[in-house]
């Protein structure tokens, strides 16, 4: 009896659309760089005059957090933030068809001593970052420059999810599900590098609430957990676009840092606040690029709390 044929989840008839939108994408992808990033700007002021939905979350956010600034700077703050995020889907479109060459003459790394030292020592290291839009070049100039694995949250949408996958993969980069703990574990004691975004919401279970810049926020307790297990270093990646001359000019700075005397050896909420804390002075040198339309407070330390957004 001949074989049943099995297709692909990110193959089926229902993903044909977003196939097609991407097949677009790609050929919109071989226009040079600052043709895209122009594209991607666009994309951002359309956004922040039609989708009130995350122009409103973004506005929340910034508020809430920089309440020392004005109401007027606030709100150029918000504009600025919400056309980064159009930019970002460009960048990360770019970052997925782009040979790594040509990207990498983009961007500098710097502070990869501080994970290969710790390697040298038989340690995994944990490399804890925000996410700011230029996540996905980024990525693929830290992975293509220094080996390392990366958590991440499969996307809903399978063809999405294919792509994204194949493109963080063909720097040799391992991906990790954010809940598969005992990967991580093990690769750590291997003495593997692991990108590990630490910044957003990801829900009540394996977290801690405490202080995000002025208010209580959701924060991951996994790290400490695996310091505590793994002996692995933790170390802090701070990744921004400058395109103060001009998109021509713009290059994408990488830096890596070893801010962490306690090495989080503290309690689950020593910890958090030790990582909040990094993550804030990161984004108040780079408040225009960070992702403020994700709902970093949607869950409030008590279920009869009045909702954050």
């Amino acid at each position: 009896m001949p074989k049943k044929l099995t297709v692909t989840p990110a193959f089926r008839p229902k993903y044909w659309p977003t196939w097609l939108g991407l097949a677009v994408l790609r050929i919109i992808c071989f226009l040079p760089y600052p043709i895209l990033m122009h594209i991607g700007q666009g994309i951002g002021k359309i956004a922040y005059r039609l989708l009130k939905k995350r122009k409103r979350i973004a506005q929340i956010n910034i508020d809430a957090c920089f309440p020392e600034l004005s109401q007027s700077e606030r709100d150029v703050l918000t504009k600025e933030a919400i056309i980064n995020t159009g930019i970002g889907i460009m960048e990360g479109f770019y970052s997925w068809w782009t040979p790594f060459d040509a990207l990498n003459a983009r961007g500098t790394l710097h502070g990869a001593e501080h994970v290969i030292e710790a390697q040298k020592q038989g340690q995994g290291v944990i490399i804890l970052s925000p996410h700011y839009t230029s996540i996905e070049v980024s990525g693929r100039i830290l992975f293509g420059n220094l080996p390392a694995d990366t958590t991440y949250r499969a996307q809903n949408n399978e063809a999405i999810d294919w792509c994204l996958s194949r493109a963080r993969k063909q720097d040799g980069c391992h991906l990790i599900e954010k809940t598969e703990m005992r990967q991580m574990i093990k690769r750590l004691k291997q003495g593997r590098a692991m990108w590990y975004a630490c910044d957003q919401d990801f829900g009540r279970k394996n977290s801690v609430f405490v202080p995000f810049f002025h208010h209580q926020a959701a924060t991951i307790a996994t790290i400490g957990r695996l310091v505590k297990i793994t002996g692995a270093k933790v170390v802090f990646i701070d990744y921004k676009r400058d395109d103060r001359q001009g998109f021509a000019k713009a290059h994408y700075h990488v830096n890596i840092t070893d801010p962490f005397e306690t090495q989080f050896l503290g309690t689950d909420e020593e910890n958090a606040i030790l990582m909040n804390q990094q993550v804030e002075h990161s984004i108040r040198k780079n408040m225009s690029q960070y992702f403020w339309v994700h709902k970093r407070f949607k869950k409030r330390p008590h279920h009869n709390d009045k909702p954050f957004y």
